[in-house]
Protein backbone atom coordinates (compact mmCIF):
# COMPACT_ATOMS: atom_id res chain seq x y z
CA UNK A 1 0.00 0.00 0.00
CA UNK A 2 2.77 2.46 0.89
CA UNK A 3 4.52 1.65 -2.36
CA UNK A 4 1.37 2.47 -4.34
CA UNK A 5 1.00 5.78 -2.53
CA UNK A 6 4.63 6.69 -3.23
CA UNK A 7 4.29 5.73 -6.90
CA UNK A 8 1.09 7.76 -7.24
CA UNK A 9 2.69 10.75 -5.53
CA UNK A 10 5.79 10.47 -7.71
CA UNK A 11 3.69 10.27 -10.87
CA UNK A 12 1.67 13.29 -9.75
CA UNK A 13 4.84 15.31 -9.17
CA UNK A 14 6.12 14.38 -12.62
CA UNK A 15 2.87 15.41 -14.30
CA UNK A 16 2.81 18.69 -12.35
CA UNK A 17 6.35 19.56 -13.42
CA UNK A 18 5.60 18.64 -17.05
CA UNK A 19 2.46 20.76 -16.96
CA UNK A 20 4.28 23.79 -15.55
CA UNK A 21 7.04 23.41 -18.14
CA UNK A 22 4.52 23.11 -20.99
CA UNK A 23 2.59 26.15 -19.75
CA UNK A 24 5.80 28.16 -19.67
CA UNK A 25 6.74 27.03 -23.19
CA UNK A 26 3.28 27.98 -24.46
CA UNK A 27 3.59 31.45 -22.89
CA UNK A 28 6.97 31.93 -24.52
CA UNK A 29 5.69 30.77 -27.90
CA UNK A 30 2.96 33.41 -27.71
CA UNK A 31 5.68 36.07 -27.39
CA UNK A 32 7.57 34.91 -30.48
CA UNK A 33 7.04 36.79 -33.71
CA UNK A 34 5.71 34.70 -36.61
CA UNK A 35 8.91 35.24 -38.58
CA UNK A 36 11.15 33.86 -35.81
CA UNK A 37 12.78 30.45 -35.97
CA UNK A 38 11.50 27.88 -33.48
CA UNK A 39 13.44 24.74 -32.66
CA UNK A 40 12.48 21.53 -30.90
CA UNK A 41 15.05 19.43 -29.10
CA UNK A 42 14.92 15.75 -30.04
CA UNK A 43 17.61 13.91 -28.14
CA UNK A 44 20.76 15.94 -28.73
CA UNK A 45 19.52 17.49 -31.98
CA UNK A 46 17.63 20.75 -32.52
CA UNK A 47 15.03 20.47 -35.28
CA UNK A 48 13.46 23.52 -36.89
CA UNK A 49 9.72 23.62 -36.42
CA UNK A 50 7.02 25.96 -37.69
CA UNK A 51 5.53 28.19 -34.99
CA UNK A 52 1.92 26.98 -35.48
CA UNK A 53 3.08 23.36 -35.30
CA UNK A 54 5.08 23.99 -32.12
CA UNK A 55 2.16 25.80 -30.49
CA UNK A 56 -0.26 23.03 -31.45
CA UNK A 57 2.08 20.31 -30.13
CA UNK A 58 2.52 22.03 -26.77
CA UNK A 59 -1.23 22.65 -26.49
CA UNK A 60 -1.94 18.98 -27.19
CA UNK A 61 0.65 17.96 -24.60
CA UNK A 62 -1.03 20.22 -22.03
CA UNK A 63 -4.46 18.76 -22.83
CA UNK A 64 -3.06 15.26 -22.40
CA UNK A 65 -1.38 16.08 -19.09
CA UNK A 66 -4.54 17.73 -17.74
CA UNK A 67 -6.60 14.68 -18.68
CA UNK A 68 -4.32 12.37 -16.68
Amino acid sequence: MDLEIRDTFSNRQLLDSQMKESELVLQELKLVSPSSNVFKMVGTILLKQELPDATANVSKRLDYIKSE
